[in-house]
């Protein structure tokens, strides 16, 4: 039987884009080419705007499970006058 993950697509992401973050502090190189075969790599500055947009996913995410459990959002204040 399969285990559900515990962690969502988005969050994956972000776990993973950060690492290739890590690696391409030390390896800067975005084109090559080696025996007529070429490889081509994403720029620093794409993969920092990728692992943005999945935070973000990951933020919404949160927000609508705990909405979804009722939870709400804590730091909103619903002012009343009687």
């Amino acid at each position: 039987m399969a285990e559900t993950p515990t962690k969502t697509f988005a969050e994956q992401m972000v776990e993973k884009l950060e690492a290739v973050l890590l690696g391409k502090a030390s390896n800067d190189v975005l084109e090559y080419e080696i025996g007529g075969r070429q490889l081509k790599k994403y720029p620093f500055t794409e993969i920092m705007k990728l692992r943005d947009r999945f935070k973000r996913e990951v933020v919404a995410e949160k927000k609508a499970t705990e909405l979804a459990a009722g939870l709400g959002n804590p730091k909103r204040k619903i002012l009343t006058r009687f």
